[in-house]
This record gives structure tokens, C-alpha cells and sequence, in this order.
């Protein structure tokens, strides 16, 4: 069968595997809400029985799946806005971000150093589910290197949950404070364009190994753009241009977090998943100009940013053929207890068996 198959000519055998291997998941939840943005990716509906065939099919369909689907990744920012002095404050964040192959989450509190920690599972139930432990001296490298060139494509999608048009609360007196009166210099400018430096440096730059044969399709959702008509803008009695003005800024702010992703060698496009798409081109183009002119890290920080080191109770292992981090009070190399996403941490004890 397989010498009959590869009789038929290679232009025709590669629609047959596009047609078997190809498939469309967005990265966007429908509708992209708060909620909704933690549904999992649905499984690929794919027949890869092909890729068993013999070595020149499995070559030939591998080159079609891995060069031709449009990877999607999920990025999910949260925390708090950032206060000046930075370091000596308790400004913070955390990063999720899912891909078809690893579900990880890290978190920093400026003044420290950048943690990776459990990534608690995105589904509503709770379970056991199997898992393999990777030793500390074994080389984390998903999808495999043998595949990794050919990876062509990646649709990126940004959720910024940690700033608002019109700015964070007071936490004394829970006063709105406008945008205008927090720090927006270059040191804050650093501090927001570093928050997806560790996931751009650490994990996504390795995965894709020929940068200058890929591109990314980068799409923020501004979660808080927001009309004349919103609460907050009538409790501040603010007029159509201060709304105006507040909502470029934040634009310019979710431009600066996704810069990170521009500085890779391959091609990108950048784009908003809103209405004001068409006016954030000119604020994008001036934002992305300050951060190439302005941002620079110094050597510690590059290094910082290229190896996230795991917290001393985490390790790193493979959880339904996807990456994750497993925390010492998981069950090894049985079970691995699995609790929704910002849950309380199980105990020990608690971890059953399977």
C-alpha cells in the first residue's frame, strides 16, 4: 500500500496529508472573557495514523504538520500596576501561557528574582491524572528538536488583566487613581516590557529553531478600553477627550508588554482584537519605536530572562504528553493532584493514588 501511495505524485500526496494532519485552534476563547480565557484548547482533530506508514510518509506528513498548522499560544497576565519606587513596593505578576505542548505559569514581586511555579490545571474538575517526573539533568526540549525547524507558524494571544484605561484603586482610602498621576518613566517603560521576557527568551525562542523562516501573528485583547459611558468614567465626571487620552495611554502600555515578542529575528504582525484597531497602528508604531530606543537590560537580567530556575518543591514534568510543573506534595510516579487554577495548594495527604 505504501509503494502505491508514493506512486502518486508528491503535490497530490501533500494535499491528502493536509487534509489528514492540518488543523485551526484559535487562541482566542470565544467569547474572550475572563472566564472563559482558562476553557483548554480543544484536542486537534487529527488522523495522524499516517505518520506510521514508513519513514518517507512520516517525513513528508511531518513536514506538513509541523510547517503548515498555525500553532496557537495563550498568554494570561495578572497582578498589580507598578508603584515607584519599584523596589520597594509589592508590585507584581504573574504569567500563564498554554501552548498544545506545555501549560506553565511563572510570577515575580520586583526586588526579587523570577519564579516558575505548578501550573494548576485550566479544567473545572477535579481528578488524578498520570504523570512523568523529569530529572534535573535531562534536557527539556518540546515539540522534539527533530521537528522543531520545521515549525513555520505561531498565533499569539495576550490578555492583560493587570492594568485598567483608568487606572488601579488606592489601596488606603480605594479612591480611583488616574493613569496621570502614577510613574510612567523609563524605569516603569523597563519594568513592563520585562514581563514577557522570561516566556520569549526562555521557552518560546527555543522552541521555533529557524527564526528567520517563522512569523508570529500577535493579538492583544484589551480587556479594559473603555467608552465615555463606562461607570468609571461618569463617578470621575470625565469628558470624551480624558477618555480619549486614558485609553491611548493604556493601549501603549499593552503595547510595551508585548514588545518582548517583536525582538525575535523572525517576521510579526501586531494587531488589537477591538473597533480602535485602525488608531492603535500610529499609538503601536510610536510605542515599539520608544522600547527599541530606550529599553536595554543589563547582562544579569539577560541571563535571568534565558533560564527561569525552578523553585526548590518543583520539578519539571510531562502531564498528558504536555509540559508542566509538579510541586514535591504530588504523588510520583503514580498520580499527580490536580486543583483549579488560584485554589488552595493540596497538601500532602491529600494527594490520593490512582
Amino acid at each position: 500500500m505504501a509503494s502505491t501511495f508514493l506512486n502518486v505524485p508528491l503535490e497530490i500526496r501533500n494535499q491528502i496529508y493536509e487534509y489528514l494532519v492540518i488543523f485551526n485552534i484559535s487562541p482566542t476563547p470565544d467569547p474572550p472573557s475572563k472566564e472563559s480565557y482558562w476553557v483548554p484548547f480543544n484536542t486537534p482533530s487529527l488522523n495522524l495514523s499516517i505518520l506510521r506508514v514508513n519513514k518517507q510518509v512520516h517525513e513528508e506528513a511531518s513536514t506538513v504538520l509541523y510547517s503548515q498548522n498555525v500553532f496557537p499560544i495563550r498568554l494570561k497576565i495578572i497582578g498589580t500596576d507598578f508603584c515607584k519606587p519599584i523596589e520597594n513596593c509589592n508590585s507584581h505578576f504573574s504569567v500563564t501561557y498554554q501552548t498544545l505542548w506545555e501549560d506553565v505559569h511563572y510570577r515575580r514581586t520586583f526586588g526579587e528574582e523570577y519564579s516558575q511555579t505548578v501550573k494548576y490545571t485550566t479544567e473545572v474538575s477535579r481528578g488524578n491524572y498520570p504523570f512523568t517526573r523529569i530529572k534535573k539533568d535531562e534536557v527539556i526540549q518540546i515539540p522534539s528538536p527533530q521537528y522543531q525547524h520545521l515549525i513555520r507558524r505561531a498565533k499569539i494571544a495576550i490578555y492583560d488583566l493587570r492594568v485598567t484605561a483608568f487606572g488601579p484603586s488606592d489601596p488606603n482610602t480605594g479612591e480611583p487613581i488616574d493613569n496621570d498621576t502614577l510613574p510612567r518613566d523609563a524605569t516603569w517603560r523597563k519594568s513592563v516590557t520585562s514581563i514577557l521576557m522570561p516566556f520569549v527568551r526562555a521557552r518560546l525562542r527555543n522552541i521555533i529553531s529557524e527564526w528567520e523562516k517563522a512569523s508570529l501573528d500577535i493579538e492583544m485583547l484589551p480587556a479594559f478600553l473603555h467608552p465615555t459611558s463606562h461607570p468609571d468614567a461618569l463617578a470621575r465626571n470625565l469628558t470624551e477627550k480624558e477618555v480619549d487620552a486614558l485609553n491611548v495611554k493604556y493601549l501603549k502600555e499593552l503595547t510595551y508588554t508585548a514588545w518582548p515578542l517583536t525582538t525575535l529575528p523572525g517576521r510579526y504582525s501586531l494587531r488589537l482584537d477591538h473597533p480602535a484597531e485602525r488608531r492603535f497602528r500610529d499609538i503601536k508604531k510610536d510605542a515599539l519605536r520608544e522600547c527599541d530606543d530606550e529599553v536595554v537590560f543589563e547582562k544579569e537580567e539577560e541571563e535571568g530572562f534565558d533560564e527561569m530556575n525552578l523553585e526548590n518543591s518543583y520539578s519539571w514534568a510531562i502531564e498528558r504528553g504536555k509540559l508542566v510543573i509538579a510541586g514535591d506534595w504530588h504523588q510520583y510516579p503514580r498520580s499527580r493532584k490536580i486543583c483549579c487554577f488560584g485554589g488552595p495548594r493540596p497538601r500532602p495527604q491529600d494527594s490520593k493514588s490512582t
